[in-house]
């Protein structure tokens, strides 16, 4: 019986290690996939779907996105996807920095697990290192506000190089940080306020911001109309412009008479004029609808000089309206002054094949428009992934309104201090915290490795420096050697950066903590 029951206890032991086991090995699995895409030398992937579409990148949310994993009984590959899709959604950078600290705290806890230290063990000092991390990025933070147009560009440039966007990182950088001024309003900072369109041709380095709107919609109603408006007085119309007795489609007209044909055409010119004057009357000059125009009106707008498109989407006559100003009306007799909304310009521009309509010169727009060339298409959907990527993390940084040292130089000093205050630890969470120290390095080793420099010695180097009270050294791109990383302009947001390893943490002692994996029974099976 004694027998038995020391079978059957080491049974489950291995189950448990087991599980463990697979887990760990599918984080590392991910983490790995991920490191050789970090950094601003990081390589790209080329997916190919069953449709044999192909994407390439090196966004870290959408390679994991597209990974064939299983999900279902592997828990650590859906914890560390629903981790990276968290953390994409809500920063927009920090993803892969995410994936490889997860993976890495996962390969050191299996090595101390092979030595003999239960995963309850590890989980108790990773989280005492996690919080004891989180307290020290605070304490190695600097303020940032909005007006720190030369900060903001740094974090813009930083989040997006590496991206395909590294050559004219400057460029877009600058175009990020404006657009999200133009739309912040006292710190708030929406999203939806800000619009990317891309036009394949040209170069990224041609791309361009314009603080207003940028909208593809159809042509002038009529080629009669103008193509370009200045001192624009816009009416946004959220119905037909049209007489009544014009909308065959709500009744049946008859005519018992040649002339009434004739007299029903006069009342529908008269009452097309009537609609038309009311604008006039009211300095109107540029009208987007989101319906249809009668063919009488249409006339009459284009002989009074009124520049007029239809079917507009409602959503870009919502952003006309939040940047010029005006209020979408559903009655043109209804139409008061404040309804009107002010640009300098309206114009319809030729953008490589594509025309868009330009609104420009808004008093405050709280809109803006990022167009984005490129010369292929593949390349130019990189490019906005990478813009939106950008335009989120310096949102980001806005909200926090702190930054910390980038380029492996806050981990190298928190990964310091841990590994000090470890000795003070008087029980096995000692090995944990060393090793959780020890796994924040993987950040500058793995852009050591990236830049095709030697990760021992960079990392000697790194700690040597920190030693020395030197708490910004870090791995400077561009000469590959370990230097002030504040000076160099890469830096990062606090809470991107907080949020990555916190969250990786999180994920690392959700793993540890699961002994099995037991199949749920099918929802409409019977108790």
């Amino acid at each position: 019986m004694v027998k038995n029951r020391a079978a059957s206890q080491n049974d489950i032991e291995d189950k448990e290690s087991n599980v463990t086991n697979i887990s760990i090995q599918a984080g590392v699995a991910l983490s790995d996939l991920l490191r050789p895409t970090f950094g601003p030398t990081g390589r790209d992937k080329m997916i190919v779907d069953s449709n044999q579409m192909v994407i390439i990148t090196n966004n870290g949310a959408t390679i994991l996105g597209e990974v064939d994993v299983e999900m279902d009984i592997i828990p650590s590959a859906r914890l560390i996807t629903e981790l990276v899709q968290s953390q994409g959604e809500r920063f927009g950078d920090g993803t892969k920095t995410a994936t490889i600290f997860a993976g890495e705290l996962m390969r050191r806890a299996e090595t101390l697990v092979e030595k003999g230290l239960h995963p309850s063990s590890i989980v108790d000092g990773y989280l005492w290192a996690s919080d004891r991390t989180a307290d020290l990025m605070a304490q190695h933070s600097f303020e940032v506000t909005v007006n720190n147009t030369e900060h903001l560009e740094h974090v813009a440039k930083v989040a997006m190089t590496g991206r395909g966007t590294t050559a004219i990182g400057d460029t877009l950088a600058n175009l990020v940080v404006e657009a999200v001024r133009t739309v912040e309003q006292d710190g708030d900072i929406n999203l939806d306020y800000i619009t990317t369109t891309t036009i394949p041709g040209g170069v990224v380095g041609d791309s361009v911001l314009y603080s207003g709107v940028l909208i593809d919609t159809t042509d002038p109603v009529l080629t009669s109309m103008p193509r370009a408006v200045e001192d624009a007085r816009i009416a946004c119309v959220d119905a037909p412009i049209q007489p009544t007795g014009a909308r065959r489609g709500s009744a049946e007209i008859h005519f018992e008479r040649p002339e009434d044909v004739t007299q029903f055409h006069d009342y529908e010119y008269s009452a097309a004029e009537q609609l038309v004057n009311e604008l006039v009357d009211h300095g109107v000059n540029v009208v987007f609808c989101t319906k249809d125009i009668s063919q009488k009106t249409r006339l009459l707008l284009s002989e009074n000089g009124i520049l007029a498109t239809k079917r507009t989407l409602s959503q870009d006559v919502e952003q006309i309206a939040r940047a010029t100003g005006a209020s979408a009306i559903s009655d043109i007799y209804e139409l008061e002054p404040s309804d009107i909304g002010l640009a300098d310009r309206v114009e319809l521009r030729q953008f490589g094949r594509e025309q868009l309509f330009t609104i420009e010169g808004c008093e405050d727009p709280r809109s803006a428009t990022l167009l984005l060339r490129g010369g292929i298409e593949h390349s130019l959907d990189e490019v906005e992934r990478t813009v939106r990527n950008g335009i989120a993390t310096v949102r980001a940084t806005i909200q926090s309104g702190c930054l910390v040292p980038g380029a492996g130089a806050v981990e190298t000093e928190v990964g310091r201090i841990l590994r000090a205050e470890a000795n003070d630890i008087a029980d096995r969470r000692q090995l944990a915290i060393r090793a959780y120290a020890d796994a924040l390095e993987v950040i500058p080793r793995t852009l050591a490795v990236n830049m095709g420099h030697d990760p021992i010695d960079t990392l000697v180097e790194l700690r040597r420096r920190h030693d020395m009270n030197h708490r910004n050294a870090g791995v400077v791109p561009d000469e590959g050697v370990v230097d002030d990383v504040v000076e160099a302009g890469i830096v990062e947001p606090h809470n991107v950066k907080l949020q990555a390893i916190i969250g990786a943490s999180e994920v690392v002692f959700q793993v540890l903590k699961i002994d099995d994996v037991i199949p749920a029974k099918l929802s409409d099976e019977p108790y």
